[in-house]
């Protein structure tokens, strides 16, 4: 029988650009905030909103706590001499992010400086199989148990250190500047596995072939991405929101990448057995400047009715093509959409909708995946002011909470791998195809704000 030949290799991309709402206002739209942000969300959607901004803030926008349901029908099929199996795939995963934290000072009459911690990625990523096929002939007389494993697993998180500065040029015009400083970490682990064994011999079976293949990697990267913003009220309730983001990048990169094949055969005589081993260790490191992202621009209008307002905004990401680090990205574009009423001033209601198209190109190997995402978010917003004895003719103190649901429903397509083990001389042992997916994600928002 011919046994698997197996590339083992994970996709260090969590998800897509927007996986999570980064702000409490952003949690209330469904992310339609550039236009007219301005409290901790101006920091990362757009900074010239800190122009406008009068006062201290302290955003805890807290934690998101997301369900993932990554279902891959029929992305297995092993075929044996006398049979087809086909296995589903799943990675179903419960997240716990801690997605910003930002302080916002008052500099002067017309400055603003903020400073953000976001965590605009992470993803835990896990598929694992086994096939049990005991006592079938490959061919005529000899009995054997087929047994077969698979695991991929990966783990990716994405910090931004975001310092901004807004600038309020004229009572209905703002320029804005940010700088993110970005740390990047992955962790991949892979592992492959064939066992048969004889089941007409003693109990136990006599081992006839054997093949592990593994494969781990780890890697942090260091880099930086620029911003600049404007915000201007061009005619009374109407407001545009202008960002264009510079290509992310990596300075430096480290880590480790190795892997294993090891393979063990004894034919049917039980005479002359083969055993060989392979090891491979490779160094990650790399000093140089690497694009990641490409650049990414915003256009956001926005309309104020008394205390609501609505929103509607499109994004368009450039295409990076990078044969040498082997970074493809196409051109994607996106739209979101909401708004929010302030129904007292303790009370504030919103809600949007929003996509998150996926800028990969159609996967090539198992467990690769290109999804679009469309979905919507609803939520509310409880402040609780308070006078401060002794400053009565101030403004007041308020302690902000900030509760968000987020759905998104996720169209794309998947990797699959077919495993040829027939002893067909033409067929190739392994192939890979493409599938339908259907994923879903279920998030829930709590955030925190103190404005003083």
């Amino acid at each position: 029988m011919v046994l698997l030949a197996l590339t083992l290799a994970f996709d260090a991309s969590a998800g897509n650009t927007d996986s999570y709402l980064l702000s409490n206002s952003a949690a209330l739209t469904g992310g339609a905030v550039a236009a007219t942000t301005r409290d901790g969300g101006a920091v990362w959607y757009n900074p010239a909103g800190l122009g406008g901004t009068k006062r201290n803030l302290l955003d805890l926008s807290g934690s998101a706590f997301v369900l993932r349901f990554r279902d891959m029908p029929g992305a297995l099929q092993t075929i044996l001499p006398n049979s087809t199996h086909t296995q589903d795939l799943s990675s179903n995963d419960f997240l716990s992010v801690p997605t910003s934290l930002v302080f916002i000072r008052h500099l002067s009459d017309s400055v603003t400086g903020g400073l953000g911690i976001y965590v605009p990625e992470q993803d835990d990523f896990k598929i694992e199989e086994t096939l049990a096929v005991p006592n079938f002939s490959p061919d005529s007389g000899r009995t054997v148990n087929y047994e077969q494993r698979i695991l991929i697993e990966s783990k990716i998180v994405e910090t931004d250190i975001v310092t901004a500065v807004g600038w309020q040029v004229a009572p209905t015009f703002r320029l804005g500047f940010g700088l993110n400083v970005i740390y990047a970490a992955a962790n991949a682990f892979s592992q492959g596995l064939i066992h048969v064994s004889d089941s007409t011999d003693v109990p136990e079976g006599v081992s006839l072939q054997s093949q592990v293949l593994e494969a781990s990697a780890h890697a942090k990267a260091l880099g930086g991405q620029a911003t600049l913003a404007l915000q201007w009220e061009f005619a009374p309730t109407w407001h545009l929101g202008l960002i264009a983001r510079s290509p992310s990048l990596h300075f430096t990169t480290w880590g480790e990448a190795s892997g294993f094949d090891i393979f063990a055969a004894v034919p049917p005589d039980k005479q002359e057995s083969e055993l060989a081993a392979f090891f491979n260790v490779l160094d990650l490191k790399d000093n140089g400047v690497r694009v990641v992202r490409p650049a990414r621009f915003n256009l956001a209008l926005g309309k104020t009715f008394g205390k609501a307002y609505v929103a509607v905004e499109g994004d368009i990401q450039l295409a990076l093509d990078d044969d040498e680090d082997d970074i493809h990205r196409k051109l994607t574009w996106n739209v979101r959409a909401g708004g929010k009423v302030h129904i007292s001033d303790r009370l504030v209601l919103g809600g949007g909708v929003f996509t998150d198209n996926s800028a990969e190109h159609e996967p090539e190997e198992l467990s690769d995946r290109r999804i679009d995402y469309y979905g919507a978010s609803l939520g509310v917003e409880l402040r609780h002011p308070h006078t401060v004895r002794g400053r009565e003719d101030q403004l007041p103190l308020i302690f902000a909470t900030t509760i968000a649901v987020r759905y998104a429903l996720g169209v794309g397509q998947f990797g699959g791998l077919r495993l040829n083990l027939s002893g067909e001389e033409d067929e190739e042992t392994g192939t890979n195809f493409v599938n339908d997916a259907i994923f879903h994600e279920v998030g829930l928002h709590i955030g925190s704000a103190i404005y003083f």
